[in-house]
């Protein structure tokens, strides 16, 4: 691989001991690169490769990536941008969110990726949280009215020449500069402040009607996560990965952007629209994707005839569906269907073999990758033997440098020895090493793959006005898994859309927002004065 001027030294990871990192170096399971170097690589060897395939669009080549990457990464530092401070994008999955990555590489500075579907409130939070230097805003948001103060206060923050926004004019006037013309102007540098240890990814997470948690990745971190995960899906160049992971999570920011790069693949950047992604796959030969059970829903779903479309793809993982969706998933397409488990905090984490039989693949979350640390503990810390259920702790190559900006939040997460302690209930199979996800310590609503607080967003609705008594309780559905059902002791009976708009204009994102509200005139409790969740979930299922 072409190499990139080393200069200066390299930092350490923050919470793992010493000789536990140069025992990952040694094995080869850390790997001193970065991003920069990896696309230079292509783009010097396969020029003419592409990258990133652009929906009713010019495919952009490994030699056109790196070039608008090199002009955006100089802008980047014209304006300032110091090695390790933070550009905040707020995007949809896209070409422009691949060139952003590596342009932040070259530059050597971080970046905090987050869903156009959040709320601006908690883009102005995380504004301030990594103190940005550069705002990167989806055009299409500055015409809703929600945005109009926020996105002056952003401004008004990191100057008006450091608010960028993308896709055009798009309601933001025509007077802020635009990623795509940054990327298409200027000479463009070469890397500077080389250094894969330092932090170079923020992920959102948790805090669902609160503070959220920023988890701290680097260089090293994502691409031994991206490595083990190809490894274990048999990726290679010749794959075309449709990419519809929401950007701002692990699978839209780091999964669908450094793996295919790492591999010199292309990656085809799309919303999740069932029948369009389906046309996506026929029109461009796609042949792997990341899902979660209402993907893998909507696809069974989809009329006679999809057969065809989905007939050049050859694998797809998938998490947070019920076991029959597997299997009718590979019915109907003859598509194989991974299971992972994964984790913000140590990504990854652990995927199933495809050479496993069915029984395993379909009812079984994986094996944890190599260099994966692990144990199941009872509630006093105790390691349990195999075929028990606990709580999951774990620390690997793959493992966080902590939540930024909470120091007393990253202690508590951790043991003495650096196992993150997940709050996850799983539980070992010896006989075969694979884990099994079996439930939260805490009660956690899992909706499509997000993850939904109840007991903080109860905490929020009981200022409501009106409200004497609220509860929030799962209930099941067949396409999501699970539902967020608020159930309410209230004078007012506000509507649902009420209860959602109130939730909105207090930060909580659009996708963990609640399902349906109901009323009681009394919630249940138990003999210790307790919500009875039980009974409440069995009352909400009698609703229907």
């Amino acid at each position: 691989m072409t190499m990139i001027s080393r200069s200066g030294t390299m930092s350490a990871h923050p919470l793992l001991p010493q000789a536990l990192q140069d025992d990952y170096r040694a094995r080869g399971l850390r790997e001193d690169t970065t991003l920069a170097e990896v696309v230079k690589h292509w783009a010097e060897t396969t020029p003419e490769r592409v990258a990133v395939h652009v929906a009713s669009g010019t495919p952009i080549t490994y030699a056109d990536l790196w070039a608008k990457a090199r002009r955006l990464a100089g802008h980047l530092v014209d304006r300032g941008v110091a090695p390790g401070e933070f550009v905040l994008a707020v995007q949809d999955n896209s070409w422009q969110g691949i060139v952003l990555a590596v342009a932040a590489s070259i530059a050597g500075v971080a970046v905090a990726p987050l869903s156009s579907r959040v709320s601006p409130d908690l883009v102005l939070t995380i504004a301030d949280r990594v103190h940005a230097r550069v705002v990167i805003v989806q055009s299409r948001l500055l015409a809703q009215e929600a945005w109009t103060g926020p996105a002056q206060q952003l401004r008004d923050r990191v100057g008006a020449d450091s608010f960028i926004i993308q896709g055009g004019d798009g309601g933001g006037g025509g007077e802020d500069p635009t990623l795509e013309a940054l990327s298409d102007t200027g000479a463009g540098i070469d890397q500077r402040a080389w250094d894969p240890g330092r932090p170079c990814l923020v992920l959102s997470t948790g805090g669902t009607t609160g503070v959220p948690k920023s988890v701290m990745h680097n260089e090293q971190t994502l691409i031994y996560s991206a490595r083990h995960f190809a490894k274990a899906t048999g990726y290679s160049a010749d794959d075309v990965h449709v990419a519809f992971g929401p950007y701002g999570h692990a699978s839209g920011s780091l999964f669908e952007v450094y793996m295919p790069l790492l591999y010199g693949a292309s990656v085809i950047p799309t919303r999740w629209k069932v029948q369009a992604v389906a046309e996506l796959i026929q029109e461009f030969g796609g042949t792997f994707c990341i899902t979660v059970g209402t993907h893998l829903f909507d696809l069974v779903r989809l009329p006679a005839g999809a057969e065809a479309q989905l007939a050049s793809m050859r694998l797809m993982t998938s998490h947070a569906g019920d076991d029959s969706l597997y299997r009718e998933t590979e019915e109907r397409y003859g598509i194989p269907v991974l299971r992972v488990y994964g984790l913000s905090e140590c990504m990854g984490h652990a995927i199933s073999r495809i050479d496993d039989p069915e029984a395993i693949r379909h009812t079984k979350d994986g094996v944890p990758f190599d260099g994966i640390d692990f144990r199941i503990v009872d509630g006093d810390g105790n390691v349990l033997p195999a075929g028990q259920v606990g709580e999951y702790e774990c620390r690997g190559p793959s493992s966080f440098l902590g939540y930024l900006g909470q120091p007393e939040v990253t202690a508590a997460a951790l043991t003495r020895d650096g196992y993150y302690k997940t709050g996850d209930l799983l539980v070992y199979s010896a006989a075969d090493g694979n884990i099994r996800w079996s439930g939260r310590m805490k009660e956690i609503i899992r909706r499509g793959g997000i993850q939904i607080d109840p007991i903080e967003m109860a905490t929020t609705l009981t200022e409501m006005p009106g409200a004497e008594e609220v509860a929030v309780v799962s209930a099941p559905d067949q396409r999501l898994g699970e539902l967020a059902v608020v159930v309410m002791v209230s004078s007012q009976r506000p509507t649902i859309e009420e209860v959602r708009s109130y939730l909105s204009e207090r930060g909580q994102p659009k996708e963990t927002l609640p399902d349906r509200v109901l009323f009681m005139d009394a919630l249940p409790r138990t003999e210790f004065g307790k919500h009875h969740r039980n009974a409440l979930k069995a009352w909400v299922a009698q609703q229907g």
